[in-house]
């Protein structure tokens, strides 16, 4: 089983070019896949106008940290890991990246996104057998996302 969040993290100079990398990929993944999908361009997207930085700083911590964290807490080191254990960790990868991108509450053509990052993020968690890479990846995804 892969394991957890572990300090030593943050001593190793690879895991900081899997986290750059890692987004990276994800996001040139996602401009090919908004270039060649066959998005309507004109839908609205929702805006959230936030009024004070009190407001302002509750949205990113929810957003960029909160919701990273226990999404990679249950997707990564919960199911995937469990699942792991029973099939090939590529199936393994498909299902949780699946499961992920469903569960996200956007237009079903906007859920190639979140199953990117998902895929992405399992295999750098399963390279760096830490939680961390994928949280900053995630936290970075969203925070750009969000600006």
């Amino acid at each position: 089983m892969l394991k957890k969040i572990h300090w030593s993290f943050f001593t190793d100079f690879k895991n900081y070019l899997y986290v750059f990398g890692g987004y990276i990929i994800v996001f040139v993944l996602s401009q090919i896949g908004s270039l060649i999908s066959i998005i309507d361009q004109t839908i609205d997207s929702e805006t959230i106008q936030i009024t004070s930085m009190s407001h302002i700083a509750v949205f990113i911590l929810g957003v960029a940290i909160m919701t990273p964290f226990w999404e990679e807490m249950f997707f990564k080191r919960i199911v995937l890991d469990t699942l792991d254990c029973y099939i090939p960790f590529w199936l393994s990868v498909c299902i949780v990246s699946i499961i992920f991108a469903s569960l996200h509450s956007i237009p079903m053509e906007y859920r190639i996104f979140p199953f990117i990052l998902s895929v992405v993020t399992s295999f750098i968690y399963k390279k760096t057998n830490s939680l961390l890479a994928p949280f900053f990846i995630h936290c970075l995804w969203n925070l750009t996302s969000i600006i």
